[in-house]
């Protein structure tokens, strides 16, 4: 493994959803359910492997992200390439019951060790990933109790 490949950091976390795991995959895979602003969120074509995604903050520049490996209905994997490391989200979707799934999200920065911002978006996950995942939990029973 090259210095540039090396995981410098990784954090997961679990929520569970009142939501059977077809749901929780259709809901999450419908890219306009992920804007929490003033964050927003684009694909551009299907949640497929390759599509092309962006983020965008007030007063930031587009963040590009891609969708690099899907498994429907277990999971997907997107990178988030930066300046001088990746950042790697992998999404597990676990049925644990009809209506009941476990969503876990792991983050990782992979990369060299020589940029000092990297600390600072390390404190930015870990700050907003628990808060994040349990939003996402909220928001889909949410939707899942308004179908019924």
């Amino acid at each position: 493994m090259t210095d540039e490949a090396k995981i410098l950091w990784q954090l997961s976390q679990s929520v569970e959803a009142a939501v059977s795991r077809s749901f929780a995959w259709s809901f999450w895979t419908d890219i306009g359910n992920w804007s929490d602003p003033p964050a927003r969120f684009l694909l551009e074509g299907p949640f497929a492997e390759g599509a092309r995604g962006t983020t965008r903050l007030p007063g930031e520049p587009a963040r590009v992200w891609f969708v690099r490996e899907v498994a429907a209905p277990e999971g997907a994997l997107i990178e988030m390439p930066l300046e001088a490391a990746t950042v790697v989200f992998r999404w597990r979707f676990e049925a644990l019951a009809e209506s009941r799934t476990r969503m876990t999200q792991t983050v990782a920065l992979r990369g060299s060790t020589g940029d000092p911002g990297l600390l600072a978006a390390v404190e930015i996950f870990r700050a907003n990933l628990p808060v994040g995942m349990r939003k996402l939990a909220e928001a889909m029973a949410s939707a899942f109790a308004r179908q019924r």
